[in-house]
């Protein structure tokens, strides 16, 4: 899927490559690490596209022309507004998107657009769920030449933020109901924010579960916008209206467990979903909204078969709001869905999935990138959190190239904490790979329990107070791509790696999966360690 190669020599502190992707690059903000002699960088967030993308020129201060659809990337400057000029017919539909905050950089876009009096005709500043970024389309009553201005909202900038402007006939569409579609069956996604648009879409029994970005379209040959989806093992449900009081509860008729879908199109609309539990049944309920796109800040209450509030839950800080629930009598119990601040409107969609409570557990990488020379080890720490088991783990690398394996591969049981070592051969291969730590778990009764080992990439330096501690990140280097905080980028050295003074290796490591396909067709520029633009197309 990914290759670069060095354009220029690598000096000391810089070095440009030339990134080439395949046709077959799946769209949407994927990780790239630049490595070195000395090891693995921070990650750089990196938008793969199929628009054609050009690079606007550093200081033009004028309008510049260009034609639609196409992406452009550039610096983002202080107390600058970029301006593009582009012509349109009357009643043409046109959609306009910046991605910069979700490059993790503290940028917040503001987009306006005017007609050839200097009339402002339309404006977006935030798009909740995208950060505060904006996706949108605009239809021009007026034929014409218009201006499309770009800046940042607080009139900041910096050497190190840049942005991406998409204008082209894409879908404004950030969230699809459902969200979550069950390996191996037929689903219809449907958009509230786009009235008719639907989308039959199926995934192989054998996929694995995973979140990713699927491209959405208006027409088979029109360009694409991306949206977050996942694949569950969960049947599917979404809400029918009418299901706004507890009486008309959509019924949920394959029980618990189940995804259930729907959204809060308007102000004050509250959902309600029933299903049948049996007597002390356990319950997992972890609600989705922000993390898919979307606007809406959950509020989840719980009624019993007595229709008594048992239970209410919201966000806490940056986490989605979540519970766990135990039924104390046979019955019906009905949930409640709704917006905290009782708002809502088409892009207030939402996801709640609802698992069998007991045993389970999670992993936590301490280290999202590690840099192993041939014949050595380096260590692994992992952070286990346990719910209602204690047993022992077993681990295994997947991904890992021939020759690299952990040792120990068993959590003991009970255990917290765990420190393995990541080994290679002396006959490992030099290169780049990204891999996943999987712990499974055997449980007397009940199907292994099994979980991927979750990361924390760091996008800039965190920084700590007077008294060392470090202060939280921001939600858009918190909130990553699943391809980044599912993985381990692992770089492979020689036996002895040495650096000539004022040397430095550069190259280029990304997040999605190694791909030998020889077909590629797009290709960026990308200047490091400050790697500039964001973007490549394929």
């Amino acid at each position: 899927m990914f290759r670069a190669r060095p354009a220029t020599s690598s000096g000391s502190k810089t070095a440009t490559f030339d990134v080439e992707l395949t046709a077959q690059a799946p769209l949407g903000l994927y990780g790239l690490r630049l490595a070195t002699r000395s090891g693995l960088s921070n990650v750089h967030l990196f938008l793969v596209d199929e628009l054609p993308v050009t690079r606007r020129p550093t200081g033009s201060q004028e309008a510049i022309s260009v034609k639609l659809p196409l992406c452009i990337t550039a610096n983002c400057r202080p107390a600058a507004i970029d301006r593009y000029a582009i012509e349109v017919a009357k009643g043409q539909r046109v959609a306009f998107e910046v991605i910069g905050n979700r490059l993790g950089k503290d940028y917040d876009p503001l987009v306006r657009i005017r007609d050839a009096k200097g009339k402002l005709v339309a404006e977006c500043d935030n798009s909740v769920g995208l950060f505060f970024d904006c996706r949108f389309a605009h239809t021009f009553a007026d034929a014409g030449i218009h201006t499309v201005e770009v800046r940042d909202s607080r009139f900041e900038g910096h050497p190190t933020w840049h942005y991406v402007l998409r204008m082209g006939d894409f879908p404004e569409a950030r969230v699809s109901v459902p969200s979550a579609v069950r390996v191996g069956e037929a689903t219809t996604l449907m958009f509230p924010q786009i009235a008719g648009l639907q989308l039959p879409v199926q995934f192989a029994p054998n996929r694995p579960l995973e979140s990713l970005f699927h491209e959405v379209r208006l027409s088979p040959s029109g360009p694409a916008t991306w949206i977050p989806l996942a694949i569950t093992d969960l049947p599917t449900v979404v809400e029918v209206e009418p299901n706004d009081t507890i009486e008309t509860a959509t019924v949920v008729a394959a029980k618990a467990p189940a995804t259930l879908n729907g959204v809060l199109g308007r102000p004050g609309d509250v959902d309600w979903f029933a299903f049948e539990l049996a007597q002390n049944q356990k319950l997992n309920i972890q609600g989705f909204s922000r993390t898919i796109g979307s606007a809406a800040d959950l509020e989840l209450v719980m009624f019993d078969a007595d229709g008594r509030e048992v239970r209410r839950v919201d966000d806490t800080e940056l986490d989605e709001a979540s519970f766990a629930f135990n039924a104390g009598k046979a019955g019906l119990y009905r949930l409640q869905v709704r917006d905290i601040a009782r708002d809502g409107g088409p892009e207030f969609a939402y996801r709640i999935d609802v698992r069998a409570g007991g045993p389970q557990f999670q992993l936590l990488a301490e280290a999202a990138d590690v840099t192993v020379p041939q014949g050595t080890y380096q260590p692994l720490a992992l952070k286990v959190t346990r719910t209602e088991f204690k047993g022992e783990i077993q681990l295994e690398l997947r991904g890992a190239p021939p020759g690299v394996t952990l040792q120990p591969n068993v959590i003991p049981a009970d255990s917290v904490e765990f420190v393995g070592q990541i080994i290679a051969a002396p006959s490992a291969a030099e290169g780049l790979f990204t891999l996943q730590v999987v712990g499974t778990a055997m449980v007397a009764g009940s199907p292994a329990l099994q979980a991927v080992a979750k990361t924390r990439p760091m996008i800039d330096r965190q920084l700590k107070n007077v008294d060392l501690i470090p202060y939280a990140l921001r939600e858009d280097q918190r909130h990553l791509p699943p391809s980044l905080t599912e993985r381990i980028a692992l770089m492979m050295v020689g036996k002895s790696v040495r650096r000539k003074k004022n040397e430095t290796k550069f190259m280029l490591a990304s997040s999605p999966r190694r791909s030998s396909d020889p077909r590629h067709r797009g290709r960026s520029s990308i200047a490091s360690s400050r790697i500039w633009p964001s973007i490549a197309s394929i």
